[in-house]
């Protein structure tokens, strides 16, 4: 009777009719208490109707009652884990394994709990062993992928994902994650190709949608990245991610009150205040609002003193604000960051490029960035570079040029010219551009190099493979520690010479750059040398070369021919503009009788920067008519 009763109990549980299956269990138990079987379908019951304290009683007390049951101990591990006590589910499944070695539901419940416990490396042999038992399992390839995506290890991710797909072509779930893996493999064409077959099938998903403008970004198509994410937010308007992304995107300036506002809205409905406050802080420096930024970075330092990109960021704002010598006191905090942080050396880094605004002893600069050198020593490549460059005698070189200013920037009236006047019997030119926001500068450097590869959006393991599989002969670095810089990339060494030149005034400090091409005016001979890590080769007749808009005016006669005054200036970064520099330049407005100075800058549109300015050559007697401050004009030519 027992027995029929709870085949009978089986039956109803199968069938989904959980009620009355639970009704039968209870019967057999009220009779039995210590019935195995009831007293673990009553368990399962428990558990599918997310009661899971009470499952945990039953599958326990089952477990009692037979000890090796590796199924039951498996189901212990599951409660535990609908519980989120990941400690003992760990326990639970570890045990079902060692009793039942082919309890394969146990391995994948352990694999999972891995994953989701950030030790992919862990999940892998698990899913590896189902594997070998089930032969080509979409799920089991399914998992394989992500935990090897997980892991970083791209290449192995996407075999596995592939044949997931091959398995259950519809599987959409799969398509995303192979879609992912590209992407962060750096294989951005085939990341969208997949995204676009995912589009097909369900246009309106939006882990698609948001998915896809991440790709767009990072491929610099921005302004198909900011639609794509307006998209996100039109069918999920507290998306916090599409809001906060949007946001940092944004860059003209007819559409800045909607990165405010969609900044301010994350900021709303995050638990994570400072990261989304220091968001609407950077863009609000970034557009020249520079006393409400200044007041957002306050904030986030009352809730997080050491949060490493708010620290560099105010930096920056007070560099920008001539306040170069109270920068640097900030500047001087991300030397104590946990070398651990990811970003510490890019922050140190930027800390060691203003260092050269206000210090005049090249042996601590050289020091510091010897000191940055070993932080990023961490972050070498797995294997030392075996090149497989071509030893033909007299064969045209391959150099490659690394920037992230191929655009409408300074460096790049410097740039062109080298580049328009290269030998192209001898030299065939490659430019690996980390560049945001392409121009027509961008299109015109495109034009006069032989290859061109973005490398925005690339890690440095994707771009040492790219260089390195390109058989670059010199490598040139044109940022130095300047913003932008690839220097870690450098590290890696993907070229068998590396050099520095054009955008930074002083050493990188790294080992692998070999030269830096210099001048004998730029650095003298002697003392210079002693503060390098590179070897300095100088150039005869100066180590660059200007040449001009193509829309400048005619060189004219100077105004002071007929004004009978002698008019300075600087349209320049006002982090130049030190007290030792306006100093220097008030004596010359005083010993020049009748002239006068003007300074150009973006953050001179902020009146509290202008009236520092003006006080500090007052400090020095000069008055205020005799010198004119300018802000940013809407182009260059003007």
């Amino acid at each position: 009777m027992e027995n029929r009763n709870f085949e009978q109990a089986r039956e109803l549980h199968q069938l989904g009719r959980l009620q009355e299956a639970f009704n039968e269990y209870q019967q057999i138990l009220t009779l039995n208490p210590d019935h195995e079987g009831a007293t673990f379908g009553q368990g399962l019951i428990f558990l599918q109707s997310n009661r899971f304290s009470e499952a945990i009683q039953m599958f326990e007390h089952a477990n009692k009652l037979n000890p090796n049951n590796s199924e039951y101990i498996m189901t212990l591990g599951i409660a535990y884990s609908n519980l989120n006590d990941l400690e003992r589910a760990e326990l639970y499944f570890s045990k079902a394994i060692e009793i039942s070695p082919n309890n394969l539901e146990a391995r994948k419940n352990l694999g999972i709990l891995f994953l989701n416990t950030s030790r992919p490396e862990r999940a892998i042999p698990e899913f590896l062993k189902i594997n070998k038992k089930i032969k080509n399992n979409p799920s089991t390839f399914l998992l394989l992928g992500i935990a090897y995506s997980l892991n970083s290890k791209h290449k192995e991710a996407i075999k596995y994902l592939r044949r997931s797909i091959q398995l259950s072509p519809n599987d959409l779930e799969a398509k995303m994650e192979l879609a992912n893996a590209y992407q962060a493999a750096s294989l951005f064409d085939k990341s969208e190709s997949e995204y676009l077959d995912i589009k097909a099938l369900d246009e309106n998903n939006l882990q698609l949608l948001y998915n896809l403008a991440k790709l767009k970004a990072k491929m610099g198509n921005v302004d198909e990245a900011i639609q794509l994410y307006r998209n996100v937010i039109a069918l999920d308007e507290n998306n916090i991610g599409a809001l906060n992304n949007l946001g940092n995107l944004i860059y003209l300036e007819d559409d800045i009150e909607e990165a405010f506002m969609c900044l301010n809205k994350a900021i709303t409905l995050s638990d994570n205040k400072s990261r989304f406050l220091y968001n609407l802080a950077r863009k609000q420096a970034e557009f020249g609002y520079w006393d409400e930024a200044e007041e957002n970075f306050k904030k986030i330092f009352h809730l997080d003193p050491t949060f490493g990109w708010a620290i560099s960021n105010y930096a920056d704002l007070l560099r920008n604000t001539a306040r170069i010598e109270e920068a640097i006191t900030f500047y001087q905090k991300l030397e104590n960051l946990d070398e651990n942080d990811l970003d510490a050396p890019l922050l140190y880094s930027n800390y060691i490029a203003n260092l050269n605004y206000i210090n005049e002893d090249n042996e601590e600069i050289y020091r510091k960035s010897k000191n940055w050198e070993a932080r990023i020593k961490l972050a070498e490549p797995p294997n030392k570079t075996v090149f497989k460059n071509d030893k033909t005698p007299n064969r045209p070189l391959k150099i490659g040029y690394v920037s992230a200013d191929f655009k409408q920037h300074s460096n790049s009236w410097f740039f062109l010219p080298l580049l328009e006047n290269h030998d192209k019997k001898n030299v065939i030119s490659y430019c690996f551009s980390d560049t945001n926001h392409p121009d027509d500068i961008t299109e015109r450097i495109k034009q006069h190099c032989n290859h061109w590869h973005s490398i925005t959006g690339y890690d440095n393991l994707n771009a040492y493979e790219l260089i390195k599989n390109e058989k670059i002969d010199i490598l040139v670095d044109l940022a130095g520690h300047l913003a932008g810089n690839r220097l870690t990339l450098f590290n890696y060494k993907p070229a068998p010479i590396q050099l520095t030149w054009l955008g930074y005034p002083n050493t990188t400090g790294l080992s692998a750059i070999d030269y830096r091409i210099t001048d004998v005016l730029t650095d003298p001979k002697g003392e210079a040398d002693l503060y390098y890590s590179e070897k300095l080769y100088r150039l005869p007749n100066g180590f660059l070369c200007y040449n001009p808009l193509s829309t400048a005016p005619e060189v004219c006669d100077a105004p002071c021919l007929t004004s009978s005054r002698i008019t300075f200036g600087s349209f320049n970064n006002l982090a130049k503009v030190t007290k030792s520099t306006i100093e220097l330049w008030a004596k010359c407005i005083l010993n020049v009788p009748k002239s006068k100075l003007i300074l150009k800058a973006k953050s001179l549109s902020n009146p509290s920067t202008t009236e520092r300015i003006i006080k500090s050559f007052n400090e020095y007697g000069v008055d205020r008519e005799r010198v004119e401050l300018i802000p940013t004009s809407k182009s260059i030519e003007e």
